[in-house]
């Protein structure tokens, strides 16, 4: 304890008997004389114990604590001493560490070790790892280099430092957020990269990944990615999405703009799409490829969940190495009879090919189709004429197409039928048959006299979609647009507008028809069950019915599923064909 310079008013004196009373009233008037002189009150002190406590750090070192007017900094212990702080008046501790800052107050007596402690909850210590990124698989190509890279969620100001490391036999330089590693030169080496992301504050996060040295002629997969020049992050929005889809097929708008058509191979043949952890390549088909517009590639996700903002994929393309990784039918395996693009229309044939497995080729009496394929809603759309304004009786241009239908297209209780159509402004006169009944039908069948089902344009108002279903214990099929009062102003189409998604599907019990996506009439039917028998020799229209009717305007594309599609598989359709859902990320160079 150090001794005061003035003694506390009221002190004891000394008494004059004292032997050395007059010493020490000399000492004690000049003490008081000097305060008095200096105008100071008299001072008392006290002294002090300090323990830091740093939420989330084992240790609390490098915390700086300052009392009244002394600072210091905490070692390992987190405990600082302070001596000769000021007595009977409140004090503040503070201690800070980085952003983070707490305090407190304590009055001291004179001569007294007191002691305290702080709690400091470091600002910003949740710093967490959201991904640990591979430029292609776990598996690497013997001797051949991957890129990694860490994302982090921190919202703090202070820097970030990373720290890398890679087990023996593999290598690996890094550049604070990224590292390149470079397999050994045998194969089946297994390994692991980790890195600590870390702050000043002692807030901490770590993250690895799992490794192996693969053959490429064993393993062709991880050759084949690391192989390729360039990539893309790809993102599919699913914070709307409210049921988990299997195995559905969604289109990815590719911007001319983003893809770096120098490097990729001629008509995207190299283009490959995978999955983190990046375990194999998805199933894609690719409808158009374009260096002068938007590209457009189907790919089938094994499961698009709900409960989270997006699902990732990664693109990638520029591997002069492999050929075309196209699988159509894969992509359309999930209960698709038939899918007639307009991309696959060939104009010298009249042919239009089917991008199933199931190989349902629907063939024109028009062979000639040159000048009739134009810009679509994705892609291309070929033209339909209706009847062209042609006097009835006469043979009316024959521009439809006809598919004899196979088991595939043998749905018997639940179907969905779609089309992407832009619908002529006289689809009254190019779809009436003389008869004074106006529809235009894009998709039929299998259309004997007594079709199965239908998806078209009807006559009430200023055109709705048409829904057809017929079941077998019914004298009579059910159309959505009878009768016309009980019709909802959301089936009402808006025609000459561009291009619409149109969509019919059947479960058994009831009939229901969207519009781009969106749910505009369900109509129960009763009774309902298994549909009507399909003839052998009956066909699928495209651009008609069995007695004509046609439809005139442009068709993108047209879909027959033996299974009835829900609510969340039609709206995310529309979605990703608007382009609404899906992010194509920068090219990101692999060499």
């Amino acid at each position: 304890m150090a001794i005061p310079t003035c003694q506390r008013l009221g002190a004891r004196m000394p008494a004059k008997d004292d032997a050395f009373a007059a010493v020490a009233l000399a000492g004690t008037l000049v003490v008081a004389s000097a305060c008095a002189t200096l105008g100071s009150a008299p001072a008392y002190f006290g002294s002090l114990d300090v323990e830091v406590t740093v939420e989330g750090r084992d240790d609390a070192s490098g915390v700086e604590v300052t009392a009244g007017e002394q600072t210091a900094e905490t070692g390992s212990d987190g405990v600082v001493s302070f001596e000769e702080l000021p007595a009977f008046e409140p004090l503040t501790v503070t201690a800070t560490l980085g952003e983070a800052t707490t305090e407190d107050t304590v009055t001291l007596d004179e001569g007294q070790r007191a002691s305290m402690s702080l709690v400091l909850s470091a600002q910003n210590t949740d710093l967490a790892i959201t991904e640990l990124l591979l430029a292609g698989p776990e598996q690497i190509p013997v001797e051949q280099s991957a890129d990694v890279s860490v994302a982090v969620e921190y919202e703090g100001s202070e820097p970030l430092s990373y720290d890398w490391s890679i087990s023996s036999d593999w290598a690996i330089e890094s550049d604070a957020s990224s590292a390149s590693i470079t397999a050994p030169a045998e194969a089946g080496v297994l390994g692991e990269v980790s890195v600590t992301v870390s702050t000043d504050a002692g807030a901490s996060a770590t993250a690895s990944r799992e490794l192996e040295s693969v053959d490429c002629d064993e393993e062709p997969l991880p050759c084949v990615l690391y192989g390729s020049s360039v990539r893309h992050r790809v993102t599919i929005d699913t914070s709307e999405l409210d049921e988990t889809l299997i195995d559905v097929p969604l289109v990815l708008p590719l911007d001319s703009a983003d893809i770096d058509h120098e490097a990729a191979a001629e008509n995207g043949a190299d283009v490959r799409l995978a999955e983190p952890p990046l375990t194999g390549t998805l199933d894609h088909e690719i409808d158009t490829w374009t260096a002068e517009d938007t590209s457009y590639v189907w790919v089938r996700i094994p499961e698009l969940a709900p409960g989270g903002d997006e699902h990732e994929l990664w693109l990638y393309y520029g591997n002069p190495d492999v050929g075309d990784g196209q699988d159509p039918g894969g992509v359309w395996s999930s209960g698709y009879g038939a899918v007639w693009h307009a991309a696959a229309l060939d104009e010298d044939t009249g042919l239009l090919s089917d991008s199933t497995e199931h190989d349902n080729i629907a063939e024109s009496p028009l062979a000639d189709w040159s000048g009739r394929l134009g810009p679509g809603f994705i892609g291309e759309a070929f033209e339909t004429d209706g009847h062209d304004g042609v006097d009835v009786g006469a043979e009316p241009p024959p521009t439809f197409f006809a598919a004899s239908p196979t088991e595939s297209l043998d749905f018997d209780d639940a179907f969905t039928l779609e089309a992407v159509v832009d619908i002529d402004d006289d689809w009254r006169d190019l779809g009436s048959d003389g008869d004074g009944v106006d529809w235009a039908i894009v998709l039929s069948g299998p259309d004997g006299s007594d079709e199965r089902a239908y998806l078209g344009i009807g006559r009430r108002g200023g055109g709705v979609i048409n829904c057809r279903v017929h079941p077998a214990a019914a004298d009579e099929p059910t159309r959505n647009d009878q009768p016309e009062d009980a019709i909802p102003d959301a089936a009402q189409l808006v025609i000459g507008d561009g291009f619409l998604y149109l969509a019919c599907s059947y479960d058994g019990e009831n009939l229901r028809a969207y519009i781009d996506g969106e749910l505009v009439h369900d109509v129960p039917i009763d009774p309902g069950g298994p549909l009507v028998g399909q003839a052998a020799d009956e066909d699928f229209f495209i651009g008609r019915r069995h007695n004509d009717r046609r439809f005139g305007g442009l068709i993108d594309g047209v879909r027959v599923s033996t299974a009835a599609r829900s609510d969340a598989w039609i709206r995310v359709q529309q979605a990703a064909m608007a382009g609404d859902i899906t992010d194509v990320g920068p090219a990101e160079a692999l060499e």
